[in-house]
């Protein structure tokens, strides 16, 4: 028995060994060796296919170790970890659940698990571990970042400027949060803060397209057009497929006085396209309605969005088998068409959104239910290329305008001196309408009788 433990251990260290000659291949050969003698390695083989991105294997050999010993705490933390880097999230958040009951000091598990939140859409409940993580461990400068970047997507610019201060009294100096510092002091209206920490960072931070685009919309809000434009113009030269330099490089040049560039800009007849989907029968739209009504992650004016008085759905799961998937073909060959024609309509060769047009893309989706007095305020959809929306049902108004979507109206922060670019648009149901991405638009509250339900999406590029 001695010989055998002594050879075990021996198949250890030359595991270990081998790993650190970066000898992976050897190192999992010989843990795998030790595992099947019953030897407790189990979380370091996970932990080489870990390292090595074979998040797959390093699964399955947790998942058998915790069915043949499930009160190891360690492996449901380790097990987390490897199913955030699969995209499961739901499954992670039950391991770190399980762990922290098991270890509630540990204050990376609440971190992780604040992520895994954060994935589903739950703002409050990865607030609340973001803030649990910076209690047990103070100097964890990582959710103090996390936490101040959430509080401002929630509308808590003021408690975002606290965090953020946090993480900087504790790294200071470090560019990123500086930056997302300056983004919550703009939020909260400080605006000369906000300019100041911007003009500290830009040296070493021009290359930048994301720095530049919000060094510029917080110019905007300083009612400095000329410096804004600028930097919109240097961001897409670095990135021109930007939708928020887009749509700021739109209101500064009409600030500017610069006609023509915002007649291409916003030119809604070429830029524009509406359809319909009137193929669908009426038992698919009754599905649709069924499950847009049902969807258990329907929420009432989830945080960091741009619905008042209404619902809306996380992104939809449009695979097959499920009751979006008819819906989602639907809408994909209808962008396919608008595409086709955009890149063959001849006064658009040379648009900086037109020449940003993805070859590869993926759709994703959401649903919008509004109620009495319902309404979008003015947003774009940055992660997007053309974005649109299907109005499943259009509900039934009250008067000529209840409903109707607006487009060209920037947000009220962004005060303007020249009138915006505007088209209303009064939905009926069945109806697609697609447009850029980068273009600004708000609904005119609704009013009516029964719910307006849409479905929004968003071409992705892949």
């Amino acid at each position: 028995m001695t010989n055998e433990h002594s050879s075990i251990a021996e198949l250890i260290s030359q595991a270990r060994a081998a790993l650190q000659q970066g000898q992976t291949g050897d190192a999992i050969r010989l843990y795998r060796v030790c595992l099947e003698a019953g030897a407790p390695v189990a979380s370091e083989l996970a932990g080489v296919h870990y390292q090595a991105g074979n998040l797959a294997a390093a699964r399955e050999v947790l998942d058998r170790a915790i069915a043949q010993a499930p009160g190891h705490d360690d492996w449901y933390f380790q097990r987390g970890l490897v199913l955030m880097g699969l995209t499961e999230p739901a499954l992670a958040c039950a391991d770190f659940d399980y762990f922290i009951s098991a270890s509630p000091g540990f204050a990376p598990a609440y971190f992780q698990r604040a992520l895994a939140h954060l994935s589903l859409h739950r703002l409050g409940e990865a607030l609340d571990d973001f803030r649990h993580a910076t209690q047990l461990q103070p100097d964890m400068v990582d959710a103090w970042v996390n936490m101040g970047i959430l509080l401002l997507r929630k509308g808590d610019a003021t408690g975002a400027v606290h965090a953020l201060r946090a993480a900087e009294l504790r790294s200071p100096a470090q560019p990123a949060i500086l930056h997302a510092l300056a983004s919550a002091y703009d939020g909260a209206g400080d605006v000369p803060s906000a300019l100041q920490l911007y003009s500290r960072l830009e040296p070493a931070t021009s290359s930048n397209p994301e720095f530049l685009t919000n060094h510029a919309l917080c110019l905007l809000r300083g009612r400095q057009p000329d410096a804004a434009y600028r930097r919109f113009e240097r961001a897409l030269a670095l990135a021109p497929g930007d939708q928020t330099a887009l749509a700021g490089l739109y209101i500064a040049a009409n600030e500017l006085g610069r006609h023509d560039e915002v007649d291409a800009l916003m030119d809604f007849a070429a830029l524009l396209g509406v359809t319909t989907l009137d193929f669908l029968p009426k038992t698919a739209l009754d599905g649709l309605r069924v499950a847009v009504e049902s969807h258990p992650e329907l929420n009432w004016e989830p945080a960091g969005r741009s619905t008042v008085r209404g619902q809306q759905s996380i992104m939809l799961d449009l695979t097959e088998g499920s009751p979006f998937h008819a819906l989602g073909d639907a809408v994909s060959e209808g962008v396919t068409r608008q595409m086709a024609a955009l890149a063959a309509n001849p006064g658009l060769a040379t648009h900086p959104w037109r020449l940003a047009m993805p070859r590869r893309w993926r759709l994703q989706m959401w649903a919008t239910v509004l109620h009495e007095g319902g309404h979008q305020t003015p947003h774009i959809h940055p992660a997007g290329w053309l974005s649109g929306v299907f109005y499943l049902d259009a509900g039934q108004p009250t008067t000529a305008d209840s409903g109707a979507i607006v487009f060209g109206q920037p947000q009220p922060e962004f005060a303007q001196s020249a009138p915006p670019r505007r088209l209303q648009h009064l939905p009926r149901s069945g109806e697609v309408l697609l447009f850029p991405s980068y273009f600004f638009h708000h609904t005119i509250p609704y009013s009516g009788a029964s719910a307006r339900i849409s479905l929004a999406f968003d071409v992705i590029p892949a």
